[in-house]
């Protein structure tokens, strides 16, 4: 740091000090009326006010130059020294007042005058920003300081700022504290809260939201008569012109939206500036007017604030109204709530109406169970009585109606806390905006039968256990944090050695220590909670006793003397007992994690430092390497490191040897175990211990690195006397740094005896659990020199927990018994995959496994791992790995082979094993895993020799050749999933390492199968590997591998090559494919242009850069399109005939049309405009551009438009095409598409036993009548009911009196009666009616009818009728009806006109009609001749049959005088034959609809014809089916519309066109 920013650090701090000197005796003034104010001491400080205002004047002089130097733009500012001197003109103006009044002697009065007694000081009123407060502290203040003549400015401002809290001492923030301000602050708080309106609404909402009182206790009435009385007092004080009709304005307001009363109160700021107070009248004419702007505009939905959710109960209670919503949120274990929709909330305090917050809440049926859940013992909390709660019956349970989101509650939090009492469990009340509200445990009334549930958060166990069947990741190597290496830099620069060698470290922070809040309360409610445990347990006690004593005797803690100024930590103890130890069985361990005050733990402000933890694989391997084991232990490790003195505060603990004496309070003058950096420190120290004291100990610096687990030393010797020597090093080297190595154990008596015996620890070794590693399991015996397996036995019960704590508790960080924890883990993949719960029982298959391998787990304390592998100095050593892989699981295997003259030792020293993934993986894919495994390992055990033994060779097999191919072949050649793992294998392995083997011969197998303990006992490959590999290893069967022996391996890469091919469409014109109108297509060559420096840069584009563009794309648009006719214009040849009448030339690069008008006066660009193709995207732009900017021109007229500038080839076809394609002018004329005219219908053109057989019906009318003639006799309505034979086209003509059921029953059996039975009746559907003419209404609710079609069925049943409906509006389906219907108005209107018939005047005028229709002819009369048989008519097929007649048989012409009865068989027949030789013919063209058009597909949008309305209403909708007829023509379709699903025509369905 540099010396200038030193000296201005001490003379900021100085400065600072002078002032709060200088503020503290300036204080004093504001006592002076009161009886604690004491005069002589400020008169004492009164002499020192000179001084300081010097002192201040010069440090205030030395920063100012001091930041000039550094920076010489800095801003010089005297403004601090102003309010110096304002405060000091206060405290001498009251000295002199006190000074005179000491002389004068106050309390002496005047002969013949009264005493007058000394009242007490006037105290005005505090003002929070509260506006109901607002009328008692003006007056009070203007009184008593505005209006005193005696106070300067600066005293007023004094006593007003310190009047203001809360939101009114927001109005100061920014503002200079001066005399000068004090009538600007002054006028702000009246323009502010001196607004009658203001306080009328504050009392309104007063009066509105008190609640109704629930029982007659003198506080409810006394608050009454505060709240409710003095509202009412209070509003009448305020003189409100009309107070009814304020009252009226006030309720309207709260009763309408936040955006319309906001808008109303912005109108009412700009228009009525003069008005103080609205008039309700005034709110009506507001919003008349804002109906109108809302009805022009369109509002913008909200976002809702996902943040808060508001229960279904609450939300029906809301001023605006939920809209729908179809989102699922999730809670805690997964719990869903559909969300019912969305509400806004405006919620207030219920102390300030002012205090009020909107929100957008979510609306669930219910947000969660009553709270609390209890009730609430409340005579305990007597503390919170006083307080002003947000609910004042928060004791009692009720229901949650609204939940807060994140987004709110932290502007609702204040700082103050009113904590509870501490004989008890007690909550804390937090100050809030809408008022105190109670958080934390409560004392609750509990009965006996209830029961009390904790709940916590944990590890995602699923997410961990999930990854026993992930696959196989590539490996990421680790990088140095800036955390990292902060901690580095600072233990360099920090660590110390004292006089006797110890190693001093100081506590690495990373944040500000100011931040430690208190926390010694914490840490002596977590030691009462020990001290309870310790008297329930003596022996606890003892130890614990013990270990402090030992503490304090060997100086590791030290008792000090608690300065509550000074900043420290109290780290809350306890004691961890591991009856497993064989010395000291407990263990103190602090909580260096347990937070403050300030929600700040001494660990969250530490750097946690590099880790140098050592790698436990590594060790392991180092430790079987060699004959001779040692095994040792750094007695207290960490309290052998010292800690800075100035960091010691942070490590303080309380405690007490008996409940009687008082908290002593202790620091720890040694690292203690707890704090996140002292890992670090213990590590670091050894490595820097190394560094230092190695060149007396070579040995010992050599190995410490790969032999040293924390505070387990472990390694092995090749020989007795090296071992010697090592461990004396090692003793030496650690006494060098104060620390001691005890605990040795050996499989060498000899080396045993060379250690003292204080330091030897005789028995078994067990390697200690680690955080860092899974618990249990490596036991190692001395004295056989072998490992074992530590085995629990597991809990009976079967469950999912059960299974997978067994797993836990088996320590096989080598995987000697890899293949068993495999067998558990498939076990635990069902599971899973079973979505079985942590303690249900699983299903009886796998149940019957967990009980087998139960039965079988002891087994594995019978297994023997030989420690030493076999290696001596001379040894030759080969590494022995296999994989394999299933479609249950894959992993690898790793044996040394050891080669001693002629002898060979086979050790299993590794493995590794993977559940295969839930996802279906190919075989050979986890064949390729399995090897990457395998790999991994190798590199693993390579490293961990290194430096050791030198391996002669490494031998790696698998019995996968489609594997094998791909590890011998480069990376590229496969998929990625493939080429990364390859990468990676052949970065740990050579290919050439990597061998083939068979099956059988697999020990691996073992690995991607599993095993149960009985299995793994005695298997024959796993702890020994196969038979050969205990021969000379040129006798192994390691034959190279050939790639070659997979001529097709999988996932081999596929190579695309692309031809490329010159494209011969410039770029400008290749715009024209991706731009969709010719505004953008311009600007975007603007741009271009002025990219490629063609245009200059402008701010906005002028007339000219478009001009500029529009001749650019042109003239590119004729070079690629008329390129030959450009070469022969400028080679000035003769041009294409195709072009010689229209004169062209070349004018700046651009073709123009010469023409024959260069004498006329219009614009040059009218006489010779320029020429372009028939076709190109471009043009189509152009021409839909200038169609919508001339209001969507018709052909004509745009083409003339057009001419005027351009001349487009064949531009009449292009204009309608894109004038067709034009969706506005489409849903003005939509056209539909009329499919080729079908075939007639059988009934058509088959002959039938009689007529009628197939009929036809429709309705027309409705006509005017009358019931009989006469004078004054209303008409009435009637309706014709026409019945039509589809096969002879005769007509049977009924009146009906009106359009009821029995009507029209009796129509048709008249209709019946005359013409004989039907076999089938066609008719409309009747939706053709809907909204028809109102004379048709009537009609179409009779034919639609429920009823009618009810009781016409039932005939229709009885007479074996059939009925036949066409779809609606497919009025042409029934033209053969329709065409008579036609016939039959233009004949009646033609006779009568409007003439009123009575009824049976128009029956008979419909019988003659009837009569004409059927004498049509059927087909035109073929001769002229008389003697010609006269024209076929209906007529000749009527009446000539029976009612109910038998068929006649054929009748030969050559009729006889013998046959005479048969006549009228034979007359009826050759009416027939006429029929089809003369009728039936003329039904065979088709006379429209001959052409094929281009079906409707589903998915179509189309727009459906509407009779009734104008195009522009006709509604779109999308085909969904269609129905073919059986030509497979689409004749009906399904179309679906915003409002339903209909069937249509095809004619009557409008397709877009661009589809």
């Amino acid at each position: 740091m540099a010396p200038s920013d030193t000296n201005l650090k001490m003379l900021y701090a100085k400065r600072d000090r002078i002032f709060s000197r200088m503020q503290s005796i300036s204080s004093q003034v504001r006592d002076m009326d009161s009886k604690s104010f004491n005069a002589d001491a400020f008169l004492c400080d009164f002499e020192t006010v000179d001084s300081l205002r010097e002192d201040f004047e010069g440090v205030l002089d030395k920063i100012i130059l001091l930041e000039l130097k550094a920076n010489p733009d800095y801003l010089v500012n005297y403004q601090p020294l102003t309010t110096f001197e304002d405060l000091l003109g206060c405290v001498k103006r009251a000295a002199k007042r006190l000074q005179s009044q000491s002389q004068t002697g106050d309390h002496v009065t005047l002969a013949g005058q009264h005493r007058i007694p000394k009242l007490p000081p006037i105290e005005i009123p505090e003002f929070n920003g509260d506006i109901k407060n607002w009328p008692l502290f003006i007056s009070s203040f203007r009184n008593v300081v505005h209006n005193n003549t005696s106070l300067t400015d600066s005293e007023k401002l004094y006593y007003l700022i310190g009047k203001l809290t809360g939101r009114a001492r927001s109005i100061c923030a920014g503002i200079t504290p001066s005399a000068e301000n004090y009538s600007l602050i002054f006028d702000l708080l009246n323009s502010k809260y001196e607004d009658k309106r203001l306080s009328a609404t504050a009392y309104l909402d007063q009066l509105f939201e008190f609640k109704p009182i629930s029982s007659a206790k003198p506080s409810n009435l006394e608050l009454f008569l505060d709240k409710f009385a003095s509202s009412v007092a209070a509003l009448k004080n305020l003189k409100v012109n009309d107070l009814s009709d304020f009252t009226f304005l006030h309720v309207a307001l709260k009763k309408l939206d936040t955006d319309t009363a906001r808008a109303f109160e912005s109108y009412q700021s700009l228009n009525k500036k003069g008005c103080e107070i609205p008039l309700f009248v005034d709110l009506v004419s507001f919003v008349r007017d804002h109906i109108k702007v809302l009805e022009r505009t369109s509002s913008v939905p909200k976002a809702a604030n996902k943040g808060q959710f508001d229960s279904k109960l609450s939300s029906t209670q809301a001023y605006t109204s939920s809209s729908e919503s179809t989102v699922c949120i999730k809670g805690i274990g997964g719990s869903s709530k559909t969300i019912q929709g969305s509400v806004e909330i405006k919620f207030y305090s219920r102390f300030d109406r002012n205090v009020n917050y909107t929100m957008e809440s979510l609306v669930v049926d219910k947000i969660t169970e009553r709270l609390p859940t209890t009730t609430v013992d409340a005579s305990l909390l007597s503390n919170f009585e006083d307080i002003a709660l947000a609910d004042d019956t928060y004791f009692n349970p009720g229901p949650i109606q609204l939940l807060i989101g994140a987004s709110i509650f932290p502007h609702l939090l204040l700082s103050n806390k009113v904590r509870g009492r501490p004989s008890h469990a007690s909550p804390i009340a937090l100050e809030t905006i809408l008022g105190y509200v109670i958080v934390g445990d409560a004392p609750v009334r509990v009965a006996s039968n209830e029961s009390v549930s904790y709940c916590c958060t944990g590890d995602p166990l699923d997410s961990t256990i999930r990854k026993f069947w992930e696959l196989e990741e590539v490996d990421v190597p680790s990088v140095l944090s800036p955390e990292d290496k902060m901690s580095e830099e600072f233990y360099t620069s920090t660590t110390t050695r004292d006089s006797d060698g110890r190693y001093v470290v100081a506590l690495p922070f990373k944040g500000d220590v100011n931040t430690l809040g208190n926390s010694r309360q914490a840490s002596e409610n977590r030691f009462y909670c020990l001290e309870r445990k310790m008297q329930a347990s003596p022996q606890l006690k003892l130890a614990y006793d013990n270990i402090i004593l030992e503490y304090l005797e060997k100086n590791y803690l030290s008792a000090v003397d608690c300065d509550s100024s000074d900043i420290s930590y109290f780290i809350p103890h306890h004691g961890v007992i591991r009856e497993d130890k064989v010395t000291t069985k407990l263990r103190v361990v602090l909580d260096g994690s347990c937070k403050t005050t300030t929600n700040v733990s001494l660990n969250d402000l530490l750097y946690r430092g590099q880790n140098f933890q050592g790698n436990l694989f590594h060790i392991i391997i180092n430790f079987r390497l060699f004959p001779v084991a040692l095994s040792a232990d750094i007695r207290q490790m960490f309290l052998s490191i010292g800690v800075r003195e100035s960091d010691r505060r942070f490590q303080r603990i309380l405690y007490r040897f008996s409940p009687q004496q008082p908290l002593q309070v202790y620091e720890f003058n040694r690292v203690v175990f707890g704090l996140k950096s002292s890992p670090f420190h213990a590590l670091r120290t050894i490595k820097q211990l190394a560094a230092d004291e190695g060149v007396a100990y070579p040995r010992a610096r050599e190995i410490i690195d790969t032999s040293l687990y924390m505070d387990d030393f472990v390694y092995s010797i090749p020989t007795e006397d090296v071992g010697i020597s090592t461990a004396s090093e090692m003793i030496g080297l650690m006494k060098a740094g104060q620390f001691e190595l005890v605990k040795w154990t050996s499989n060498s008596q000899v080396v045993l005896d060379s250690i003292p015996p204080s330091h030897r620890l005789p028995g078994v070794k067990e390697f200690d659990e680690s955080n860092q590693h899974k618990v249990l399991g490596l036991c190692w015996s001395p004295t056989s020199d072998n490992f074992c397996i530590k085995i629990d036995t597991p809990i009976e019960i079967c469950t999912k927990r059960t299974i997978l704590s067994c797993v836990a508790k088996i320590w096989d960080v080598m995987g000697f018994v890899a293949p068993v924890v495999l067998f558990v883990k498939l076990i635990i993949k069902q599971l899973w995959l079973s979505n079985c719960d942590w303690d249900d029982t699983p299903s009886e298959d796998i149940v019957k496994m967990w009980s087998r391998f139960k039965e079988e787990l002891p087994l594995l304390s019978h297994i023997k791992i030989p420690r030493h592998v076999g290696m001596n100095v001379d040894s030759i050593a080969t590494i022995l790995g296999f994989a394999d892989a299933s479609e249950k699981a894959y992993g690898g295997v790793i044996y040394f082979h050891v080669q001693n003259n002629n002898d060979s030792t086979i050790r299993l020293i590794t493995a590794k094993s993977k559940v295969s993934p839930k996802k279906v993986v190919s075989l050979a894919r986890l064949e390729l895993c399995a090897i990457l495994i395998l790999a991994q390992l190798i590199k693993n055990v390579v490293v961990a020799c290194q430096n050791r033994i030198v391996f002669r060779n490494i031998f790696a097999f698998s019995d996968s050749t489609v594997a094998l191919c791909w590890t011998h072949s480069s990376p590229h050649r496969w998929s990625t999933f493939v080429a990364n793992r390859v990468t990676k294998i052949q970065s740990y392995l050579s290919p050439q390492n990597l061998y083939h083997v068979s099956g059988k011969d697999n020990p691996a197998d073992c690995l991607s199968r599993g095993l149960t303990p009985s299995q793994i006992i005695n298997h024959p490959l796993w702890f020994s590997g196969p038979p050969w590999a205990h021969l000379d290893v040129a006798q192994w069967p390691a034959v190279p591998f050939n790639p070659s022996v997979e001529p097709e391996a999988p996932e081999e890469k596929k190579q695309t090559f692309l031809a490329a091919t010159l494209n011969e469409k410039y770029p400008i014109l290749s715009l024209g494919d991706r731009i969709s109108s010719w505004s953008k297509l311009l600007r975007s060559v603007v741009f271009v242009c002025r990219f490629v420096k063609l245009l200059p840069h402008r701010y906005r584009m002028s007339a000219s850069d478009y001009e500029f563009a529009e001749l650019l794309i042109l003239r590119e648009l004729q070079r690629f399109y008329f390129r030959a006719e450009i070469a022969k214009l400028k080679e000035s040849q003769v041009c294409s005939p195709a072009f010689r009448h229209l004169k062209p030339f070349l004018k700046d690069g651009v073709i123009r049309v010469g023409g024959r008008l260069r004498n006329s006066d219009l614009s040059y660009d009218e006489k010779y405009p320029i020429l372009l193709p028939r076709k190109d995207p471009i043009l189509n732009l152009l021409v839909e551009y200038h169609h919508k900017l001339n209001c969507h021109a018709g052909p004509d007229l745009l083409m003339a438009l057009l001419r005027q500038k351009y001349w487009i080839l064949s531009a009449r076809n292009l204009i309608r095409n894109r004038i067709h394609k034009c969706m506005p002018c489409f849903r003005l004329r939509p056209k539909p598409t009329f499919p080729e005219m079908a075939d007639h219908r059988s009934c058509r053109v088959v002959q039938s036993a009689k007529p009628f057989i197939h009929t036809g019906t429709d309705y027309a009318g409705p006509f005017k009548v009358t019931i009989t003639r006469g004078r004054g006799i209303r008409s009435t309505k009637a309706y014709v009911c026409l019945f039509v034979c589809m096969t002879t086209r005769a007509v049977h003509i009924e009146l009906a009196g009106d359009l009821s059921t029995a009507s029209f029953m009796g129509a048709f059996k008249r209709f019946l009666s005359r013409r004989g039975p039907v076999g089938r009746i066609y008719s409309d559907n009747g939706t053709n009616y809907i909204g028809a003419k109102r004379k048709l209404s009537e009609l179409h609710e009779f034919l639609s009818s429920k009823y009618h079609n009810t009781e016409f069925g039932n005939v229709l049943a009885e007479n074996r009728i059939d009925w036949s409906l066409n779809v609606p509006t497919a009025s042409h389906f029934g033209g053969n009806w329709e065409a008579n219907i036609k016939s039959l108005k233009s004949h009646l209107y033609r006779v009568i006109g409007d003439t009123i018939l009575s009824f049976e005047e128009l029956c008979t005028v419909l019988t003659q009609i009837e009569s004409v229709m059927n004498t049509r002819p059927l087909c035109r009369t073929l001769s002229s001749d008389p003697s010609e048989p006269l024209a076929l008519t209906p007529a000749h097929f009527l009446n000539l049959t029976p009612l109910k007649c038998l068929p006649a048989e054929e009748i030969d012409e050559n009729l006889t005088t013998l046959a005479r009865h048969d006549l009228l068989d034979k007359l009826v027949q050759s009416f027939w034959k006429r029929w089809r030789r003369e009728y039936l013919h003329t039904l065979q063209s088709r006379r429209k609809w001959n052409t094929p058009v281009d079906p409707v597909v589903v998915g179509s949008v189309v727009i459906l014809i509407n009779d009734n309305s104008p195009p522009l209403h006709w509604p779109l909708g999308v085909v969904e089916e269609l129905f073919p007829d059986s030509t497979g023509v689409t004749r009906i379709a399904r179309v679906k519309t915003a409002i339903g699903s209909y069937l249509r025509p095809v004619v009557r369905l409008c397709p877009l066109p661009n589809q």
